[in-house]
């Protein structure tokens, strides 16, 4: 009895011990292009809208990127490594929305917001 009541202490105190599993951690991409091609594919209207909406803001927040790597103080080679990164993220971009079937980027004047 007494060697029941010691295991069963013994299984209760490692029992206590243990701890939950860490949350899952979103997956590291090594470039955003890899990020924005490993998107989803929208499965209806609604999800495409709301992709459509993200691309657009994405594309709109490249540009501006790029605008502030265009007129700040920064070394030269940095500069070109700022631009260079958000023009090749707007072309990935740009093929997304293709990919999705957004219409391009003539429509971005008339696109959804995206949901938030």
């Amino acid at each position: 009895m007494r060697k029941l009541l010691a295991l069963v202490t013994f299984v209760l105190v490692l029992a206590g011990c243990a701890t939950a599993p860490p949350p899952a951690k979103a997956p590291a991409y090594a470039s955003y292009a890899e990020m924005v091609a490993a998107r989803p594919q929208p499965q209806d209207e609604a999800a495409r809208a709301q992709e459509c909406g993200w691309i657009f803001s994405e594309m709109q927040r490249q540009k501006s990127m790029a605008a502030y790597a265009a007129s700040a103080p920064m070394p030269p080679q940095q500069r070109a490594k700022f631009l260079s990164e958000a023009y090749g993220n707007n072309a990935m971009l740009e093929a997304r929305l293709v990919k999705v079937g957004c219409g391009g980027p003539a429509q971005q004047r008339n696109a959804p917001s995206p949901a938030r």
